[in-house]
């Protein structure tokens, strides 16, 4: 009978240690967890989904459009990276910002699993929608109006290293 507490003695402190060590390193029990796990300062979330095994955020801190990837890993969240570039003032002349996000998520395995964002700041009130062209695909991306004004993003199916042409329709 004494034996049964003692291994039970020892699965409990396994798993202490075990929730220790993975608090320790940012793992949370949820996506805002996460984010405030690692102290990204979030001001306001515009698009969430899960998008290959992940947590896709479309956000805003400051006065930048930023995304984000949240991964699931079992029952816990862990904030994989960001990328905050599109400025909600208009700092050149164009019709809409745009940024690439080259996202490689914690289970990566080839090129296949980055996640791809293109995303921007729409300045221009005429525009009604945007087609993204990609070397391989046209997307039709996705608007959003938001208290800092329009944003637009759109995932690829595969890594991108370059800008993608905007096709804009009135």
């Amino acid at each position: 009978n004494m034996k049964w507490w003692n291994y039970l003695l020892i699965i409990f402190f396994a798993v202490l240690i075990l929730a220790a060590v993975l608090h320790s390193n940012g793992y949370a029990l949820s996506v805002t967890g996460a984010i405030n796990k690692m102290n990204v300062e979030v001001d306001e979330i515009y698009y969430d989904t899960q998008y290959k095994d992940s947590t896709v955020l479309i956000y805003r801190t400051d006065n930048l459009l930023c995304d984000g990837v949240v991964d699931e890993i079992s029952f816990l969240y862990h904030w994989n990276f960001s990328t905050c570039s599109a400025e909600f003032i208009q700092t050149f002349n164009e019709e809409a910002s745009t940024s690439i996000s080259n996202h490689q998520p914690h289970f990566w395995e080839g090129d296949n699993d980055y996640i791809t964002i293109a995303s921007g700041v729409i300045y221009n009130d005429a525009i009604t929608a945007i087609n993204v062209v990609f070397k391989n695909e046209q997307v039709p991306a996705e608007i959003i109006d938001t208290t800092y004004g329009r944003i637009w993003f759109a995932f690829s199916s595969e890594p991108v290293n370059y800008t993608p042409e905007l096709v804009f329709s009135y």
